[in-house]
């Protein structure tokens, strides 16, 4: 914790009632940056900072939902190794199934219905292999990496909900433990999105969902139209 001393202004005037407020705003707006940016390393720095500049309790709120936030990401962070740790003879496993459980493919068409798989490409068993087996831009283990919350749809989640939800993680750790990855990776993912509302869908679109963030694709201004046509 700072001293009094370093919040009294410059100036000089008297007393300790004076309090230079700058540092607090200077902190606050570094904890609404990081939080914005959804940045765990720098929340936590930001937290670590406002927590020493904390004079009279004035950011306690920010730190309090800078925190939350943070354990949060920590916590999506922590699901999303747990899947891109997978061994290669697990996931090997997982491709060699014929006929599993119920449970192990509504655990994985739950996990691919968050990352942007329709349920009618997740419907039978033999195209989970596939996905599985995918690479590059399609590479499940990309899309894991890539995903974002914040970026899926509400109605995505719940679809993804109903695939899951008449099975526990022992029932389905029982028969797969790669296929309990997926489920805990899942339920985790579609907690988050509940928690948020999930993202916002523009007027008159539809369908998709998967949260990874696209980049806008780049449009020619008009005037360099016209030259390329002429």
């Amino acid at each position: 914790m700072l001293s009094r001393d370093h919040y009294l202004p410059k100036h000089g005037l008297p007393g300790w009632n004076i309090i230079d407020r700058s540092p607090i705003k200077l902190w606050r707006k570094e904890l609404n940056a990081a939080s914005q940016a959804r940045d765990a390393k720098a929340l936590a720095k930001a937290i670590e900072r406002a927590r020493a500049a904390n004079y009279d309790n004035l950011l306690d709120l920010q730190i309090v939902m800078a925190g939350r936030l943070r354990d949060q990401l920590e916590r999506i962070e922590r699901l999303r190794h747990s899947i891109l740790n997978l061994d290669s003879r697990t996931v090997s496993e997982l491709k060699s199934y014929k006929n599993p459980k119920v449970e192990i493919h509504q655990s994985m068409r739950a996990a691919f219905t968050l990352l942007g798989f329709s349920q009618k490409e997740t419907q039978e068993w033999a195209s989970v292999p596939a996905i599985l087996g995918k690479t590059g831009k399609e590479s499940i283990m990309r899309k894991i990496r890539e995903f974002e919350p914040t970026a899926c749809y509400l109605d995505v989640a719940l679809a993804a909900k109903a695939f899951i939800e008449p099975y526990n993680l022992e029932q389905v750790r029982d028969n797969s433990a790669g296929a309990a990855t997926f489920y805990v990776w899942a339920k985790g993912m579609i907690e988050e999105v509940e928690s948020t509302g999930g993202a916002k869908r523009d007027e008159g679109v539809g369908g998709g969902g998967g949260g990874s963030k696209k980049k806008p694709k780049k449009t020619q201004p008009k005037s360099a139209a016209k030259k390329r046509r002429k």
